[in-house]
């Protein structure tokens, strides 16, 4: 089956070069939308279907992350695989990612906090105050 989204994130998986996240079944939310529009300028194709657990066991996946307001784009350092019909713990198999500088992943993660950095407004300072006075 797919992955398709945790749940307050959705999901993708990075695979030969092409960013996967599930279009159907899923919440379309803000930063989502912020991390495809990122891609469409950068010309980083993304598939719109929801990456699958046999890939990622396989060893096809160079990475993957989540997405939300809070997170905005968080890459993924390791993935927990369970038995089939079990909660996951510890002693599951896991798979690990590195994003190092220059990497697709970090790249994407820079991008998009760029891109929130530039559409935000600070509310809790006041001109000429420091943070935190009133």
């Amino acid at each position: 089956g797919g992955l398709l989204e945790g749940s307050q994130s959705n999901f993708y998986a990075l695979i030969n070069g092409k960013l996967y996240t599930a279009e159907n079944g899923v919440l379309l939310g803000t930063v989502r939308r912020l991390v495809l529009d990122v891609c469409e300028r950068e010309g980083i194709p993304v598939v719109p279907e929801a990456p699958s657990l046999s890939s990622l066991l396989r060893g096809d996946w160079e990475g993957a992350a989540v997405s939300s307001t809070s997170r905005l784009f968080l890459p993924v350092k390791r993935i927990v695989v369970p038995k089939e019909d079990l909660v996951a713990s510890e002693l599951d198999p896991s798979i690990e990612f590195e994003y190092p500088p220059g990497s697709l992943m970090a790249f994407l993660h820079d991008r998009v906090e760029q891109e929130v950095d530039a559409w935000s407004t600070s509310v809790l300072e006041k001109p000429g105050c420091i943070a935190g006075e009133a």
